[in-house]
């Protein structure tokens, strides 16, 4: 499984937004049960939400449709967001959910705003399209109160956050206090969007300062 912590989609986020912000959207593919392909002119933004690989990633590789048919999502999918533009990707906190919003011109003439919500949640991950009100459109996984019972997620109703535990921003981390935490072992309980390996190579608090604010800058390695 490919884990990525919510400082780490902080950097993913920004280099998608530098790239795709202000292109149009002019395909929309459902390549499997469980990930989307969805074209900027050549560029492809890839969603995945199988939970060993609930990751968005840029590619410029023809992805196979392993589907015999459109399913649902991918047809509203392809009604609401083909032929828009994306205005912006924000992302709640330091939470592994990123928000992709979309504008369209109707044939009104009047503009119209969609989210695309990307939860990095494990099992739970999801793409949920919503209206300019939050209210849901339609998900790539739908959750009963059986599978589910703290939320429930179909058509119609107004789109709400996964649960999340109330953290420290890291931006608002003081040096005392990350001190106390990195002592008591409790920086991943306790602070925003820190994951096992982040953590594992958290030096000192100048070092956790220097990769908020550092512009991304990816690297390759070979273990």
């Amino acid at each position: 499984m490919l884990y990525i912590d919510g400082i780490s989609l902080n950097k993913i986020k920004d280099e998608l937004e530098t790239t795709l912000k202000g292109k149009g959207v002019n395909k929309i593919v459902q390549t499997s049960s469980l990930a989307i392909s969805m074209n900027f002119g050549k560029q492809k933004l890839i969603f995945s939400c199988f939970s060993s690989l609930p990751l968005c990633y840029l590619s410029d590789q023809k992805e196979e449709n392993l589907l015999d048919e459109n399913t649902t999502f991918s047809l509203n999918l392809k009604k609401q967001i083909s032929g828009s533009s994306l205005i912006s990707i924000e992302q709640i906190g330091f939470d592994r959910i990123l928000i992709f919003k979309f504008s369209k011109l109707n044939e009104l003439g009047e503009v119209k705003i969609f989210n695309l919500y990307f939860e990095m949640m494990g099992k739970h991950s999801n793409l949920v399209l919503t209206d300019s009100n939050n209210k849901v459109i339609d998900s790539i996984k739908r959750f009963s109160l059986e599978e589910n019972s703290a939320r429930v997620l179909f058509p119609g109703i107004d789109y709400s956050n996964p649960t999340i535990d109330l953290k420290i921003d890291p931006n608002l981390l003081s040096e005392k206090d990350f001190n106390i935490e990195k002592e008591n072992n409790t920086l991943i309980k306790n602070v925003e969007g820190m994951g096992k390996l982040l953590v594992k190579n958290l030096s000192s608090y100048e070092k956790l300062t220097s990769i908020l604010k550092d512009s991304i800058s990816p690297k390759l390695f070979l273990d």
